[in-house]
């Protein structure tokens, strides 16, 4: 769990290595490594989930210094870009989804969705049969 810790935090998926931290100290609670990178983390990042149409727009108004952090506003721009999804974690800071902004503060839990409402099911047109 720790080596798959550390290739997502290599492409700045933190949700992916909180996750996996977590099942990193579930294997061994007594590793004081993973559990304050723990909970560095969860001070340091607002859980997030955002929907918009493929192609979605997240801008960061504030680049991070921080090398992870920064990993991570552009995971989630590209994953915004190539899914229309985002569920993890990012930085606090002000961003915009598709031009509606929106500032995290660090512990939030954010969801924001934009996507397109979902059109009414079409009625079922009967079969005539002789």
């Amino acid at each position: 769990h720790i080596i798959a810790s550390q290739a997502s935090k290599h492409i700045g998926d933190v949700g992916s290595l909180r996750t996996r931290l977590l099942a990193a100290v579930a294997v061994d609670p007594t590793n004081q490594d993973v559990i304050q990178q723990l909970t560095a983390i969860d001070g340091a990042y607002a859980r997030v989930k955002l929907k918009a149409e493929v192609g979605g727009v997240l801008e960061d108004y504030e680049r991070p210094f921080d090398p992870l952090k920064l990993k991570a506003v552009d995971f989630a721009i590209a994953t915004m870009k190539e899914t229309g999804v985002f569920e993890g974690l990012l930085p606090p800071g002000p961003y915009a989804l598709n031009a509606d902004p929106f500032e995290l503060t660090a512990g939030q839990v954010f969801e924001l969705d934009l996507s397109p409402a979902e059109p009414p099911p079409e009625e079922a047109v009967p079969i005539w049969k002789r």
